[in-house]
């Protein structure tokens, strides 16, 4: 069932994806949406982000981490620099080793991060001074209310995206802004070109799903976002 659309029917689009050789990529008939099959049950992907998942991507000291993702960070704040004040209160979803939040604190009033590995959480609260938590929940009971939301290259992760949005919206304060990044299963080397070697790379265990604009506004307009 398409987590979308309730949807039963799909194609496949590819059989195989990084680290995983025998997923499949479909796509729905209905919304178009893409995803991985089979599904995992939820306690597996839990089990793949806290061990495997790292293995697989290279689990680097926060410090140098953080070096890596320095220059993107950069190029994120520059991004969404018309959006901000210096009373911004901003919380970042997937806060990594902190580059994004350390780039752009002084540009708004308050920064703060929802990170589950626990040596990059430690690291930004202990050697950058900002406050990180290790889940959501924990922000969403006290009264805290957030002017923006940063979630970059997390949504393709979320088991259920509509469902963790829906919960996102309960720590946004009124007309707050939402800034999503997600891989684009539009973009021209996968959806035109086709580019073997760049599917073999592109499609991969860790991404349950793969938007296009059309999906991805309707994901938001599912959760509740105008």
């Amino acid at each position: 069932v398409c987590v979308l659309c309730q949807s039963t029917e799909s194609i496949l689009v590819q059989t195989g994806v990084r680290h995983a050789p025998l997923l499949q990529v479909r796509r729905c008939n209905k919304c178009s949406l893409v995803f991985l099959w089979p599904r995992a049950p939820s306690a597996e992907l839990d089990a793949y982000y806290t061990g495997e998942y790292r293995a697989d991507y290279s689990d680097l000291p926060a410090s140098q981490q953080y070096r890596l993702d320095l220059d993107e960070a950069r190029l994120r704040v520059r991004r969404i620099l018309p959006f901000i004040t210096e009373s911004t209160n901003l919380l970042e979803i997937g806060s990594g080793s902190g580059a994004f939040l350390h780039s752009v604190r002084s540009h708004c009033g308050n920064v703060t991060g929802v990170e589950p590995h626990d040596e990059y959480r430690e690291a930004t609260v202990s050697e950058l001074n900002i406050r990180v938590t290790a889940r959501l929940d924990e922000l969403m009971a006290s009264s805290i209310k957030f002017d923006m939301l940063t979630i970059f290259h997390v949504l393709e992760h979320i088991e259920d995206p509509v469902t963790f949005l829906s919960k996102v919206t309960q720590v946004m304060a009124r007309d707050s802004v939402l800034i999503v990044e997600v891989p684009n299963i539009d973009d021209v080397l996968v959806s035109v070109y086709q580019i073997q070697a760049y599917l073999r790379f592109y499609y991969q265990k860790a991404h349950l799903y793969y938007f296009s604009k059309r999906t991805l506004t309707r994901v938001l307009e599912e959760a509740g976002f105008n």
